[in-house]
């Protein structure tokens, strides 16, 4: 059976989009203030309360793809937003698409992720550059392909970001996949021969949209476990003050670029 089950999905207009809802609601005089000039997109419940411990900076922005937390950061005008959705693809590429109706252009995905690559451990830092597209969202909005790519412009300003900001990194693709219950020890073996680093949830779908609707996306994750064909290493929360580290290195990125 082929995926998606309509042969050439990608190349059609859709008959419904984000007029449909935020149109709808700006039409009928909701206002959701200020557009931001970046979004950055994370996952994590800590980095959340990490952000909600900080009103003096982080102040309430709409949230505008179900019932996840939005942040507002830096100038009132021209405000950076921390968009803080459910894992998954779903939720952050409708957050995308609502936030690209809007005016927002830019984009940069930070989450936790397994490592594939058994010289990775809990805590290092991967910049992505590329995804395999095994998430099932990314297959309608662009032609079949194995990998989805990043902005090539927005990578190279997040990898000078990570250099000036004393990072160490490496860079590399992710595996994107929706079912991190259904790893099997096959497909593990299989991407780590094929040189892949991660596997995470969200990378391959959020780089297909930025495509499609010609938006600039990066991503960057942190490992919180090592992940093997005979099983997994979990130290999550090792892993957070990098991830916090990490949005602090984002949003400096984000503030400095042209308007």
């Amino acid at each position: 059976m082929q995926y998606p089950l309509t042969p050439g999905k990608w190349r059609e207009a859709s008959v419904t989009g984000p007029e449909s809802f935020i149109g709808a609601a700006l039409k009928a005089g909701w206002d959701p203030g200020p557009v931001p000039v970046a979004t950055v997109f994370t996952y994590d419940p800590t980095l959340t309360a990490h952000l909600r411990s900080q009103p003096d900076r982080f102040s309430d922005a709409p949230n505008l793809a179900g019932n996840g937390a939005s942040f507002a950061t830096g100038p009132t005008r021209a405000p950076i937003w921390v968009s803080c959705t459910g894992v998954g693809p779903a939720a952050c590429t409708m957050e995308l698409e609502n936030l690209r109706f809007l005016g927002c252009r830019r984009f940069v995905s930070i989450g936790i992720a397994g490592s594939l690559d058994p010289a990775l451990r809990v805590g290092d830092l991967v910049l992505l550059t590329s995804a395999l597209r095994d998430d099932g969202l990314s297959q309608h909005y662009l032609e079949p392909a194995r990998y989805s790519s990043p902005s090539a412009s927005l990578t190279d300003r997040l990898r000078s970001a990570l250099n000036a900001a004393g990072e160490t990194f490496v860079e590399g693709s992710t595996w994107t996949s929706p079912t991190p219950n259904r790893s099997t020890a096959r497909e593990i073996a299989d991407y780590r021969a094929e040189g892949i680093l991660t596997v995470e949830m969200e990378a391959a779908a959020l780089f297909a949209v930025g495509e499609a609707l010609d938006v600039e996306v990066a991503s960057a994750v942190v490992v919180s476990d090592e992940v093997a064909p005979d099983g997994m290493h979990s130290d999550y929360m090792r892993s957070i003050p990098r991830l916090f580290a990490l949005l602090e290195t984002v949003l400096r990125m984000l503030a400095a670029a042209p308007q």
